[in-house]
C-alpha cells in the first residue's frame, strides 16, 4: 500500500511540475517498478512479451498507411472519384 501512495504522489508532483501526462504515467510506472524490489530481468520479459502482438504492429501501420496514402494524394483522388459517380 506504501508504493502505491507514493507511486500516486509522484504522479500527482509530475503533473503539477508541467510533465505531460504520457511521461508522467510512465516515469511513475517505472519508480514503483523500481520501489516494488521486482528483478529488471522479469520487468524486461514481460515488457517484450506484452508488446509480441500483431495488433501492437498493425495498428502504428494502419496509421502509417493513411499517412502515406494522404501525403501522395491517393485518398483525395479515391474520396474525388467515389463522390462525383
Amino acid at each position: 500500500m506504501a508504493t502505491f501512495g507514493i507511486a500516486m504522489l509522484a504522479f500527482v508532483v509530475l503533473l503539477f511540475v508541467g510533465m505531460p501526462i504520457a511521461i508522467s504515467i510512465g516515469m511513475t510506472t517505472a519508480f514503483a517498478l523500481f520501489l516494488s524490489d521486482i528483478p529488471v530481468s522479469f520487468i524486461a520479459q514481460l515488457s517484450f512479451s506484452a508488446l509480441d502482438s500483431f495488433t501492437y504492429l498493425a495498428i502504428p501501420m494502419f496509421i502509417m498507411a493513411g499517412f502515406v496514402m494522404e501525403t501522395g494524394g491517393l485518398s483525395r483522388r479515391i474520396v474525388t472519384n467515389y463522390c462525383h459517380r
